[in-house]
């Protein structure tokens, strides 16, 4: 093992460390995680009675803290397999994230600095909606600038007081927004022309725009 393996209190707990040289530390947030179930992190089996193979800790004779007569909280743990309760969790999770990748990708747009056209942008509009299986109508439309690395602050800042007619403040938050998230909706509106015109004129100096669905 090297010097950045750690295992939790629970997990240390719950193992032999006779003759073992060991340190303790206390973090009060996140940034490590315990390596009880890293087989490379260690020179010989820890054998943790919370998480070993049931198997594994009768040989070595030892009791599971978490028996097969049953774990608290965890119903169905009569055995090796995953109680099914968790699988339904894990299983749940995977569909989220699943469903935020594809609506991600479904909304975003395939192609920066189109020539803006609104039956173009009612089209993917509709596409997007459809994708998302929405079947209502959408009347709320947003001009989007994206990060290309290439521009600088000033760049971006003169050109949004330019085509947003806002003020210098308001300008650096968008460029700040832009740098940090790669991207910020410069503005939300029922009228697509009104959004065409802002985007031409970040587009005079080559920026990344789109127009989308709000």
């Amino acid at each position: 093992m090297d010097d950045t393996c750690v295992l939790c209190t629970r997990c240390f707990q719950a193992t032999d460390h006779s003759g073992h040289d060991t340190s303790f530390s206390v973090n009060s947030g996140t940034g490590g995680c315990c390596d009880c179930g890293d087989p490379e992190a260690w020179k010989i089996p820890l054998r943790c009675r919370h998480h070993s193979n049931l198997d594994e800790l009768e040989e070595a004779g030892l009791d599971p803290i978490i028996s097969s007569a049953g774990a608290p909280f965890v119903s169905g743990y009569n055995n090796n397999e995953c109680p099914s309760s968790v699988r339904r969790s894990i299983e749940l999770t995977i569909a989220v994230v699943l469903e935020f990748i594809l609506e991600t990708f479904a909304t975003s747009p395939v192609n920066l600095n189109p020539q803006f056209d609104e039956n173009s942008i009612m089209e993917d509009a509709r596409n997007a909606s459809f994708a998302m299986g929405d079947d209502e109508p959408q009347t709320k439309f947003a001009v989007v600038l994206w990060n290309d690395e290439v521009h600088s602050f000033q760049d971006v800042i003169d050109q949004c007081i330019e085509a947003l007619r806002c003020s210098m403040a308001e300008a650096k938050r968008i460029a700040e927004t832009v740098d940090a998230s790669g991207r910020d909706v410069l503005r939300v509106s029922t009228s697509i022309p009104e959004l065409i015109d802002i985007a031409t004129t970040m587009t005079n100096v080559s920026l990344s725009v789109s127009i989308r669905a709000a």
